[in-house]
C-alpha cells in the first residue's frame, strides 16, 4: 500500500510548478528534521538509559 501511495505521489510531481514544488521540499524537510530529532532523543535517552 504505502510504495503504492509513492508511486501515484512521485507521478504527480511533474504537474507541480517549481514554487510548489519549492513548498513540498520546505515541508519534506521539516518532517526529517523531526523525525530525527524524536531518533536522536530516543538514542540519547537508551544511552543514558544504560549506563
Amino acid at each position: 500500500m504505502t510504495q503504492a501511495i509513492l508511486h501515484q505521489i512521485l507521478n504527480q510531481l511533474e504537474a507541480l510548478k517549481p514554487e510548489e514544488l519549492q513548498q513540498l521540499n520546505q515541508a519534506i524537510q521539516k518532517c526529517l528534521a523531526a523525525k530525527e530529532t524524536v531518533q536522536k532523543t530516543s538514542f540519547d535517552q537508551a544511552l543514558l538509559t544504560s549506563g
